[in-house]
């Protein structure tokens, strides 16, 4: 795990891995490598620093359910078909709207 310079702010294949950076326990020989790369590797450096002030959290948290409107709308615009949720809807003025000005693109 040699520091190599690079040009760009970039993990490179000499970095340790993130898991290894962020674990406590690694073997002696092995901590010892990735100190002396993370001493001359900016990327990994600011990587460590990173995960110590951001540690994983334990803690379960269950996702909100999505609005029916904001639902309606991502399934639209996921099969393409915006043009079907607009009309019909509260916000049939937008539709109307954008075909009155979209051949001004």
């Amino acid at each position: 795990m040699s520091a190599i310079r690079a040009n760009a702010f970039t993990k490179t294949r000499a970095c340790p891995s993130t898991e290894d950076i962020s674990s406590r326990r690694l073997p002696r020989g092995k901590s010892d490598q990735m100190v002396r790369h993370i001493a001359g590797c900016e990327f990994c450096a600011a990587e460590r620093s990173f995960l110590s002030a951001y540690s994983p959290t334990t803690e379960e948290h269950e996702a909100a359910e999505m609005p029916a409107n904001l639902r309606r709308l991502a399934e639209a615009l996921l099969r393409g078909k915006l043009k079907d949720y607009y009309e019909g809807s509260k916000y049939s003025g937008i539709l109307s709207y954008h075909n009155r000005v979209s051949h001004l693109n």
